[in-house]
């Protein structure tokens, strides 16, 4: 516990977690980067699976925080402030609060200069991102920005006590200004988890048959000290998600894998986290875990080489010993198919961390005598036959992840009045609304245009992968081009519209498989034009994006912020290809005259990218409006646009 040596700010942050904690399930110690941000790393030996953080209730920010607070809270009622405006406003009051807050040990460790976040990007940096979409949807964010700052300063927030004590403390600063509540907007985008804090709903009578009961609300956006200091890695599983438990009162994660004493130590700030979404939400760059002192770059190579074939290039890379990241990016030039992971063997490191850790927490008991012994093997043995995989630019978790978000509307316009009204109630299943595209679709039968662009981009996103896209994608996409016949085949009535939400879940389950040759002809065609559409809009290439992060060829490393940008603009690349690459060869398939019923199988009969990847739970389980909350295949977004990836339970 002895962190005397440490940064006074984090020794002060862990005293006062400590206290409201009572104990801490993981000996950890926030530590420093260079560039000025915290971290945690393990003070002692950790096992995989070894609760990590236990945050209290009493410690989390969010809204039923910020409507009890003395400074804010009778604004925030009488405003009628929306959960993120109630936090952004408690945020600030609590750091002009200063030592008076309850949470200023945990105000202290946030960065307060946040410039490096697209969020509080200027027009020169916004040109970082020219030809590609996220520049449109950043403004959008920083529209939102300015929006809130305004209802804010409408709703007198600048006329609270606590505003005009900070301006006399300040030289007559402003609590609420556009740049302030930017930063925490940055802060909470970057660091705050969605949490289901609801509790047990009592009931009358055994319900011991149906298991426990719980009530469960929406979502709540919190603030979790010491649990936003957590790294994140897409190699993280389901149990390094922060959850809230109900039984304990606290918020809680656990380690994905072993850890020696001095490691950082990583959580899942959600699943599916393409480089795009790190980079827009979280202002980063996913760092490999330990990777770079695990692997020579000899092995390094070996590993691209071993990354689904990787051909001539990554045999040169082998050859000349490069770096790990450039053998990576060597296997990801040649092989553009499901976007494979490279495999990386077992660290010598790993395995020291598992048998420290071991030894740190004594024998496990089994079920009889030698039992846990038995079971420790086996464990020790499916770690063994485990491998780690990291996908190009030293990203940390699978390879695959790159993704682009493609504006339905776009792609391709409803067919006909009645596909326009299949996709409007699908819109509201997604909880979305009739969304702006730059589409410039003709006039189908029956309605305008702009009925048309509407109701597709009112369903979500496309997700285009390595892979190409995913199922649910395709999905929509052959719902939007569906033929009449085709339609009332799939069970969507002659008068159905936009209220039929239920059926039009069900179509799309009909939908899901291929109607028609001519439909796939006409959807391949789409998607081939959008796509190469989308590459050409772009100033550089991907070989040149991916020149400037790796720094080879004579081109300098890019560094700061705008290697964010480059990052996103790399991997928005990688999908594009990826997807051209998997539409020309069905496009092929069908010319050569392939059923339609198996156009879109593997090489060997597998799945494509996509089909099932994303459905870590049973739909059993989740129910069937699980299936269809995340319909599109991309995120649904953040809540009013606003906040990053924030579904139950992850950040």
């Amino acid at each position: 516990m002895d962190i005397s040596n440490e940064d006074p700010a984090a020794m002060r942050l862990k005293a006062w977690v400590l206290k409201h904690s009572k104990s801490l399930p993981t000996n950890m110690t926030p530590k420093r980067h260079k560039d000025g941000s915290y971290y945690l790393a393990a003070e002692e030996p950790v096992r995989r699976g070894q609760v990590l953080v236990r945050v209290p209730r009493p410690l989390l920010m969010n809204a039923d925080t910020a409507r009890g607070s003395a400074a804010c809270g009778r604004l925030v009622a009488e405003a009628g402030l929306n959960e993120w405006q109630a936090l952004l406003l408690h945020l600030l009051c609590e750091r002009a609060a200063g030592e008076a807050s309850f949470w200023a040990p945990y105000i202290a460790v946030l960065p307060q200069d946040m410039s490096y976040h697209p969020l509080l990007w200027g027009p020169e940096r916004l040109t970082w991102l020219q030809g590609s979409p996220l520049a449109g949807q950043l403004a959008e964010r920083q529209q939102q920005v300015t929006d809130d700052t305004e209802l804010l300063l409408v709703a007198g927030a600048n006329e609270l006590p606590i505003a005009l004590e900070y301006g006399k403390a300040h030289g007559g600063r402003e609590l609420v200004t556009r740049d302030s509540v930017a930063w925490a907007a940055a802060v909470l985008l970057s660091r705050a988890f969605s949490l289901d804090l609801a509790e047990e709903e009592p009931m009358e009578g055994d319900m011991s048959y149906w298991g426990t009961w719980t009530a469960h609300g929406p979502d709540m956006l919190c603030l979790v000290p010491w649990a936003d200091l957590l790294q994140h890695c897409s190699a993280a599983g389901p149990e390094s998600c922060a959850v809230y438990q109900f039984e304990l009162g606290a918020v809680t994660l656990a380690a994905h894998t072993s850890y020696l004493p001095g490691e950082p130590l990583f959580d899942s700030h959600g699943p599916h986290l393409s480089p795009v979404d790190l980079v827009m939400d979280y202002g980063m760059e996913e760092q490999p875990q330990g990777l770079q002192h695990q692997l020579q770059p000899s092995a390094a190579a070996a590993a691209a080489v071993a990354a689904g074939g990787g051909g001539g290039a990554a045999q040169e890379a082998a050859g000349e010993g490069v770096s790990l990241a450039a053998a990576v990016a060597a296997a990801h030039a040649v092989d553009a198919g499901e976007g494979a992971g490279v495999a990386v063997p077992p660290s010598p490191a790993g395995a020291a961390a598992e048998a420290v850790a071991g030894a740190a927490a004594g024998p496990r008991p089994g079920n009889g005598s030698g039992g846990g012994e038995e079971e420790a093997e086996a464990e020790a043995a499916e770690r063994g036959a485990a491998v780690t995989t990291v996908s190009y630019g030293g990203m940390c978790g699978t390879a695959g992840r790159d993704r682009f978000d493609a504006n339905p509307a776009d792609v391709v316009p409803p067919r006909s009045s009645r596909n326009a009204a299949l996709l409007a109630a699908l819109a509201a299943v997604h909880g979305g609304t009739a969304g702006s595209s730059s589409s410039t679709a003709p006039a189908v039968e029956g309605d305008s245009a702009a009925a048309a662009t509407a109701a597709t981009a009112g369903a979500g996103s496309l997700a285009l992968g390595c892979g190409g896209p995913d199922t649910a994608s395709l999905t929509f996409l052959r719902a939007a081009l569906a033929t009449d016949v085709e339609l009332v085949r799939a069970g969507w009535r002659v008068k159905a519209g936009a209220k039929d939400v239920e059926l039009a879940c069900r179509v799309m389950g009909s939908l899901a498989e291929p109607t028609s040759a001519a439909t796939e002809g006409a959807l391949l065609r789409a998607l081939a034009a959008y796509i190469q559409g989308r590459l050409a809009a772009f100033p550089t290439t991907l070989e040149e994006d991916e020149d400037r992060l790796l720094g080879r060829n004579g081109v300098p490393r890019v560094t700061g912020p705008e290697r964010l940008a480059v990052v996103a603009l790399a991997s928005q690349k990688r999908a594009l290809v990826g997807s051209a690459a998997a539409v020309a060869g069905w496009m092929q398939r069908l010319e050569a005259g392939w059923p339609v019923a198996e156009l879109y199988d593997g090489e060997e009969g597998g799945e494509v990218w996509g089909e099932g990847a994303e459905e870590e739970v049973d739909a059993e389980e989740e129910g069937a409006q699980q299936e269809w909350d995340d319909w599109g295949g991309g995120r649904k977004g953040p809540a009013d646009g606003r906040r990053g990836a924030v579904s139950a339970g992850k950040r």
